[in-house]
């Protein structure tokens, strides 16, 4: 299958791909790595205007590595395994079967585009930097378990896939495929869903979320701010929450044509309204902080079922959902969610 790596797959990807390089360098000039070569980077300083990664090279960076790429020629093709650090300026991995595997520190200025079959992985113990956006097209994947920040946009497309075990903040976000988080994501920009976001630990939205597509939530899930109108959650889409999920935030709405399903349990502190459906499945239990009246939204003009009003207190931080993979490894996330939600 296309797509995402099985952690088996790259669980000792440097030290099984750089056991035995071909080639050895201590010091610029950056070679053109083409087919057959594995360049193993020692501890120094590289500097290349216009690096080059054909046929399926393969470049390697020891811990004390650091490597600093103004542009690659042409897309790569090859792979690049990190344990020092890579420094780019902007990595168009248009091709098929780039591979960045990163267990050191990688730092993108400006944009990333990946697309075909390429696969981006953040290893355990990786660091991740990112100022400007980030696209993946095709069949292209990211695969997060270490830290990711990216001040700029991280976008899916086409059948594009991003998978996060580690913790991830994000300056924005717009899932137009499959993300499937077992972590700790934090959004401080717009956040919309239109494929499918699957959530089984901590979401923390902080300018609204907009569930257009199809969100299915096991952990926590926080939607707070936004703008008039798109205030905290506001679905569009189809809503799903099983029992173990928590939502909480501030505005709630559903639109006409929106659905909110399953069960689960909701606390929001500001203005409510269902025009679309919401219906348990066997009951979704709602808690409108700021109630009108005895009403369990603030204004229905839609369906309501199988649903009831009963206190649901704020996110504990101190308690991680049992989806996590925090709470089943040693991976440790750290999470401060705003009690007063």
């Amino acid at each position: 299958m296309v797509g995402i790596v099985p952690r088996a797959a790259y669980a000792e990807g440097y030290s099984a791909a750089c056991a035995s390089p071909t080639l050895t360098i201590t010091g610029n000039p950056v070679p053109a790595i083409t087919a057959g070569m594995v360049v193993l980077f020692q501890p120094g300083t590289y500097t290349s205007l216009s690096a080059m990664i054909t046929g399926g090279g393969i470049a390697c960076l020891a811990p004390g590595a650091k490597w600093t790429v103004t542009t690659f020629g042409v897309a790569p093709v090859g792979s690049i395994y990190v344990r020092g650090e890579l420094d780019v300026q902007t990595l168009q991995a248009l091709s098929n079967g780039f591979r960045l595997d990163n267990e050191g520190t990688v730092t993108v200025n400006g944009i990333i585009q990946a697309a075909a079959n390429s696969q981006l992985i953040n290893d355990t113990g990786g660091v991740w930097h990112g100022n400007g956006s980030q696209t993946l097209l095709g069949t292209a994947s990211l695969t997060n378990r270490g830290s990711i920040d990216l001040a700029g946009s991280l976008t899916l497309a086409e059948q594009s896939t991003f998978t996060n075990i580690g913790t991830v903040t994000l300056g924005a976000f717009q899932n137009g495929t499959l993300t499937t988080n077992t972590g700790n994501v934090t959004v401080v920009g717009s956040a919309t869903t239109s494929g499918v976001f699957i959530n089984r630990c901590i979401a923390d939205f902080q300018f609204g979320y907009e569930s257009e597509g199809s969100t299915t939530n096991e952990g926590l899930i926080l939607a707070t701010g936004g703008t008039v109108g798109r205030m905290g959650l506001y679905i569009s889409g189809v809503y799903t929450s099983t029992s173990t999920g928590v939502t909480s935030g501030s505005d709630f709405r559903i639109i006409l044509g929106g659905q909110m399903t399953g069960a689960g349990r909701y606390r929001f502190t500001g203005f409510t309204s269902v025009a679309g459906s919401a219906i348990g499945s066997p009951q979704i239990t709602f808690y409108d902080v700021s109630q009108t009246g005895s009403q369990i939204f603030d204004v229905v003009t839609g369906t309501v079922v199988n649903v009831i009003r009963a206190v649901v207190p704020p996110p504990n931080p101190a308690i991680l959902p049992a989806g996590c993979a925090a709470a089943q490894s040693d991976l440790n996330i750290t999470k401060t969610v705003n009690a007063g939600i």
